[in-house]
């Protein structure tokens, strides 16, 4: 039976009864942007928010329509929002801080020329984690999550369209050089890859000749395979 615990909700600025937010969501989604983290986030909503709280206004929360499916509210949430119109949409002008017309994905979103230049710049230098290595406990937590993990069909399907005739660039292929520069793998390890490159693997019923066979056709590294075929055993 489909789920219809889906809403959609709108904000309203209390200074002038106007609303400046469309939303949809499940639970308490509609008052979550309130909560501190939220807050804290550089958007054009967040920003509004902050601004009315700080001012001693806070704003009013109103589910729209309740008890939707979830197509239901994606469609009620893009009628909203394009039926008011979005302040940052040339061709539709309106009241509403909402940077798409709604919906799943960012359909209707286009950022400007200047929000392009900010994230580039914020981009630059930027090493993320590089050089960090994670301590025993999150090898652990890591390996649990990925030893419960399982690929479905579909799943299996879209990694197959996705990988197909895709190559590495130049480039790339001498990152990996470079990386894989001085690592050897231990026998244990070794010794599995050779079974598996070696010998028939059996995957959801389905045979194949070897484990490099298995991962051309399900489009998915060997490790992958190799991952598969312990959990088959």
């Amino acid at each position: 039976m489909e789920r219809r615990d889906f809403y959609v909700y709108a904000y309203f600025d209390p200074t002038s009864d106007t609303p400046f937010y469309i939303g949809r969501g499940t639970k308490y989604r509609d008052v979550s942007h309130l909560t501190p983290a939220e807050l804290r986030k550089p958007s054009f909503f967040h920003n509004k928010l902050a601004k009315l709280l700080t001012s001693g206004h806070r704003p009013l929360v109103v589910r729209l329509l309740s008890d939707l499916t979830h197509e239901e509210s994606n469609f009620w949430e893009q009628f909203f929002i394009v039926s008011l119109g979005r302040r940052n949409d040339a061709n539709n002008l309106g009241p509403l801080c909402n940077l798409t017309n709604g919906g799943d994905g960012n359909k209707g979103y286009r950022a400007t020329e200047e929000t392009r230049l900010k994230n580039a710049k914020r981009a630059q230098g930027n090493t993320n984690r590089r050089g960090q290595k994670h301590n025993d406990e999150a090898r652990r937590k890591i390996k649990i999550a990925r030893a419960s993990q399982v690929i479905t069909e579909t799943h299996k399907a879209a990694l197959r369209v996705a990988f197909r005739g895709r190559t590495h660039t130049d480039a790339a292929r001498e990152l990996m050089r470079v990386s894989a520069t001085g690592r050897t793998h231990t026998n244990s390890v070794k010794q599995r890859i050779a079974e598996v490159k070696r010998k028939p693997i059996v995957i959801d019923g389905i045979e194949y000749r070897s484990g490099q066979h298995a991962a051309a056709c399900l489009g998915v590294s060997t490790s992958t395979v190799s991952r598969l075929r312990r959990k088959a055993a």
